[in-house]
């Protein structure tokens, strides 16, 4: 009887009947012979290539069949070679896209791409015969005219196979699908994908192209103000695009479309300059809510740049007042713009709200300006009721020796002793200090060494060191905060609730050594780790649009822009209605917390309440069972 390596010579002579004979000879003698995959794996290739597809079919399977034999065999049975794993894996996958292949001569494209799955999961993403499979697979797709998965394969090929000979080819067909074919929903997300830079400093193939598409078409289908924003997008991501005509072309066409609408609705911040980047947050929180608004492409969006200029300002109101289309503005940002802002606006009735000056700020009493900054008096008034239904009836107060440290020690002691509460004592500390051992030992703290001094046994002693308080609050910003919680520990003041107000919340405050403020609780306007789902959906939003992370500013023009928007697309029509109808905004739940706009023209809002709870800050729960 031949042996098989004389049958495997044999057989690797010969073509046609004669050698596939001489192959099924030697599989027969030799089943656990690797080389008996490959004799089998050369059968199917040629049925397939003789035009028998369904033949070829059976003996790919049994390819596979015979590979798992040959891989279970026992060692003593078989020739182990070097790389005989990694061949046979690689019979194994191309096995699966032959079989594709074979599904494609009898017309089962679907068949097809369940064997082309196969070849992709068998195969490793650096063989060339992922790349194989990979565009195979975008083509039967394409064929079978789902258009929007064959255009994301083929970009899931050019992302994988970077030397592949089809690279040209799939290029070209997804940039015909981009421009002819895709939905806007499949053009979103290929902008979206991460994509590798073009040579030559162009944008990025194919999301440049997809995201200007994707605005062209939502203006097609009557969504302009979705293009709008769709369109600034790509005006960010890509600013030095060679498709600035194509885009400029579409800004044409939508700065027409917007001549036609309902409203127009200005916004006024500093878009250059050193406040550039601020302002820039801004717009995208106003983007955003009128990408999120149902019916906000009826309203057109004005940007102005500031500059941050008192006088640019004003004559930019001036502009925009004399328009009567323009029912309302967000800004000015800063004080001074707002300063000279709002004569302007007073004399036409136009009403501007400013998402950056406080009523402290800039106290001026008009009926057209507005203030969506969250009040001292609204934050401390909230933490204050909060403690005292609560948690805690007396009450120390430590605060920096500056006016508004003042201020805020007043504030709180007002409101604290207005509900029920009493404010045993208060001291002033130096905000430029690192020492606050002073303060403290005014407010009762005491080393342990004078507490050892009181004799008696620990229990004793604590009953004599009891602090006439159970809560203290301290006025301050982080970083005076991470320096003065050790310290209070230091001095033994540890069984006291620590309180403060949105100043704490800022990058460091945990620095300092977080156990000492581990179940203090403080007040922000905007916290991005909320659960609630509002917030959830600004933050998510926001990052899948701009690609960063929203700020308190962003925040805050996103809750104008909404409640502007909700009464806008309502079909308020001109200044003085909308004036009335913003006195009517009660309780609306913004991201920047829960607030109803007052007589006075500021948004009075419920801050959101942090505590630092194993090491980190999050949101107060509704219960309170923690703090006792």
């Amino acid at each position: 009887m031949p042996r098989p390596d004389d049958l495997w010579r044999l057989a690797s002579s010969l073509a046609g009947d004669r050698g596939a004979a001489s192959r099924l000879e030697f599989i027969a003698s030799a089943p656990n012979d690797p080389r008996a995959v490959s004799a089998l794996m050369d059968i199917a290739e040629s049925l397939l290539a003789a035009g028998r597809a369904q033949r070829s079919l059976g003996h790919l399977r049994l390819v596979r069949e015979l590979a798992r034999g040959v891989a279970a065999a026992p060692p003593g049975q078989v020739a182990q070679g070097a790389g005989q794993a990694v061949a046979l894996q690689r019979l194994v996958t191309l096995s699966h896209f032959k079989e594709a292949q074979a599904y494609l001569r009898l017309g089962q494209g679907e068949n097809a791409l369940q064997a082309l799955a196969a070849s992709l999961a068998a195969a490793s993403p650096q063989a060339p015969e992922y790349g194989d499979a990979a565009l195979l697979r975008a083509e039967v797709l394409e064929r079978l005219q789902r258009l929007d998965d064959a255009a994301l394969a083929y970009h899931e090929f050019l992302l994988a196979a970077a030397a592949h000979p089809g690279r040209e080819a799939a290029r070209a067909a997804l940039q015909r699908l981009i421009e002819e074919r895709l939905s806007v929903s499949t053009l979103r997300a290929l902008a979206r994908q991460a994509t590798p830079p073009e040579a030559g400093g162009a944008p990025p193939f194919p999301a440049s192209l997809a995201l200007l598409r994707a605005a062209e078409l939502l203006f097609a289908g009557g969504k302009g103000g979705d293009a709008e924003v769709t369109l600034a997008e790509w005006q960010a991501r890509f600013p030095e695009s060679p498709e600035a005509e194509r885009a400029r072309a579409l800004r044409h066409r939508l700065q027409e479309w917007r001549a036609q609408q309902l409203a127009r609705l200005a916004v006024l911040l500093p878009l250059s300059g050193a406040l550039a980047e601020v302002g820039a947050s801004g717009l995208r929180g106003v983007q955003l809510a009128f990408a999120l608004t149902p019916g906000a492409d009826r309203v057109l969006l004005v940007v102005q740049d500031s500059e941050g200029d008192a006088q640019r300002t004003a004559v930019l109101v001036g502009e925009l007042a004399s328009n009567a289309r323009v029912l309302a503005g967000i800004g000015p940002l800063l004080p001074q713009t707002a300063a000279a802002a709002v004569p302007v606006a007073e004399r036409a009735g136009l009403p501007l709200i400013t998402p950056g000056s406080s009523a402290a700020e800039l106290p001026l009493a008009t009926p057209v300006f507005y203030r969506a900054v969250l009040t001292v008096e609204d934050e401390v008034n909230a933490l204050a009721r909060l403690a005292v239904q609560n948690f805690a009836k007396t009450a120390a107060v430590l605060h920096p020796a500056t006016q508004e440290g003042r201020r805020l020690r007043d504030l709180f002691a007002t409101a604290f002793n207005s509900y029920g509460g009493v404010v045993i004592d208060t001291e002033p500390y130096d905000p430029q200090a690192n020492d606050f051992s002073r303060a403290i030992r005014n407010l009762g703290g005491r080393e342990d060494d004078e507490l050892q001094a009181l004799g008696g046994s620990p229990s004793e002693r604590e009953e004599q060191f009891r602090l006439p308080y159970q809560l203290l609050f301290i006025a301050g910003r982080a970083p005076q905060v991470s320096l003065i919680a050790p310290q209070l520990a230091f001095f033994n003041i540890r069984r006291v609730q620590l309180l403060g107000t949105q100043g704490w919340n800022e990058p460091g405050l945990l620095r300092g050594g977080k156990e000492y403020l581990e179940g203090s609780i403080f007040s922000s306007e905007f916290f991005p780790g909320s659960e609630r789902p509002e917030v959830q959906q600004f933050v998510r939003e926001y990052r899948s649009m701009f690609r960063s992370e929203p700020t308190l500013l962003a925040a805050r023009t996103y809750d104008i822009a909404r409640v502007l928007l909700d009464l806008l697309v309502k079909g308020i029509d001109d200044r003085a209605a909308l004036h009335k109808a913003l006195a009517t905004v009660v309780e609306h739940q913004g991201v920047t917390g829960r607030f109803s706009i007052g007589s006075d023209g500021v948004f009075h809002k419920s801050p959101t309440l942090l505590h630092v709870r194993k090491g980190k800050i999050v949101e107060r729960p509704p219960a309170l069972e923690w703090l006792h």
